[in-house]
């Protein structure tokens, strides 16, 4: 098998390089007319076995692979500003709130936070004392903004129900700390606390409308529940709000083409990757993306030029080997399949993860079972479903089943019908 693979490796290169780049002319490749007419028809629906094809794998979504791309909220503000005297307030409780103001601009740390917040409960309590309840509100901005500057140094550190903690506090003192809120989302989020994150998320667009991070955000968690409607509503609207750079804008279209595929709106989601494309020629994850759109309406010849042009942008796109060696070995259209480079794109999606991985081992087994390694097939399908978790496993078990009698698995034809 070494010596094999070190026979591919020259022929897995020229491939890359000469295979014709996705967007070598117009920068676009465009679905054919039936799928993407110039008419408001669209794609129809197809069925979709559990099998993980490129095409189904954005159907539905691990809630911790959706954290990575998670947006945190607007920059933090600084600490509030240190304010002249008050006529109405005595000199003493005066000076202890400059005191805190000018503390807390000059705390950078999680552990100056923390001498902050013990300051402002003796000062908010010295202040309560001394019936000054005029600058009781000017300490709690303090406290509150503290409170959210903590959270956001302990959710970059990991310390997610720390920064959770932090968060409710700055709530409990300025329920009109969007920033704090936005944060609490993210970290509800990420312990998986979907529907009080989404509540969140929605009581901060009540707030801050105009927040592009708490609508995509919010898209993301619809897309996790698989409700790509939802989703679709969110960035539309935050597609019309202001963007800065054309990055964002690639990003949030890609979102949204990913929740377009979602639905089954194949050529609205082409579309929208057309325009990532666009904006960015050498955006992998939207060629990879645009691949299984292909893939999932049936046009193999472009998932593949697809996938390729992928590795052509980055060559380090474990899902674009994955998904070319899962096409390559199971695709319907016999003069497309080669098993040998199967084999070795799912070996190449292996060594770049570094682990283990359910989707990548079932790509790799079916690749052998193609080449007629059965033995190699069955290994891989048993050790592939042995950490599978929770992705549904029916379909692999069947393949499993094939593999031990001698059959490859070959996927079931997608082809969308032409509208009439």
């Amino acid at each position: 098998m070494e010596a094999s693979r070190q026979r591919l490796l020259p022929i897995l290169a020229t491939i890359l390089v000469a295979a014709p780049c996705a967007a070598e002319e117009s920068g676009v490749i465009r679905l054919p007319s039936w799928v993407e007419p110039d008419d408001a028809l669209g794609p129809r629906p197809v069925a979709h076995e559990s099998a993980p094809a490129p095409g189904q794998a954005t159907r539905s979504f691990d809630l911790g692979e959706l954290m990575t791309a998670f947006e945190e909220p607007a920059p933090l503000k600084p600490a509030p500003a240190v304010r002249l005297a008050s006529a109405t307030e005595g000199p003493s409780a005066e000076r202890l709130v400059r005191q805190l103001e000018h503390a807390a601009s000059e705390a950078r740390t999680a552990h100056a936070l923390t001498r902050l917040l013990s300051r402002y409960t003796s000062t908010r309590r010295e202040l309560v004392e001394q019936e000054a309840e005029g600058l009781v509100q000017r300490v709690d901005e303090v406290g509150s903004w503290a409170h959210d500057a903590r959270g956001r140094l302990r959710a970059d550190e990991g310390r997610t129900q720390s920064a959770t903690d932090d968060f409710r506090a700055a709530l409990a003192i300025d329920t009109a700390n969007t920033s704090a809120r936005h944060g609490l989302a993210v970290s509800l989020a990420e312990s998986g606390f979907v529907l009080e994150a989404l509540e969140q998320f929605s009581r901060v667009l009540l707030e801050e409308p105009q927040s592009v991070e708490a609508r995509r955000n919010r898209a993301q968690l619809h897309l996790s529940r698989g409700r790509p409607e939802s989703a679709i509503a969110d960035l539309d609207a935050a597609l019309e709000l202001p963007i800065t750079g054309t990055r964002e804008r690639g990003n949030l279209l890609r979102l949204r083409a990913t929740a377009f595929q979602s639905a089954g709106r194949l050529r609205e989601s082409a579309t929208d990757l057309n325009e990532v494309i666009r904006l960015d020629p050498r955006n992998a994850a939207a060629y990879t993306l645009r691949g299984h759109v292909f893939a999932e309406g049936g046009f193999y010849d472009q998932a593949i030029s697809d996938y390729q042009s992928a590795l052509h942008a980055d060559a380090g796109s474990a899902e674009a080997y994955r998904s070319l060696a899962w096409v390559l070995a199971t695709c319907p259209e016999e003069r497309l399949r080669d098993p040998e480079m199967a084999i070795e794109s799912a070996f190449r999606a292996r060594r770049l993860l570094g682990h283990d991985d359910f989707l990548v081992l079932d790509a790799s087994a079916a690749a052998h079972a193609a080449a007629g390694d059965y033995a190699e097939a069955v290994r891989l399908q048993q050790r592939a479903l042995l950490v599978a978790g929770d992705a549904p496993t029916a379909e692999a078990e069947r393949r499993l089943r094939d593999y031990k009698a001698s059959r490859p698995y070959v996927a079931e034809r997608q082809r969308l019908t032409p509208p009439r």
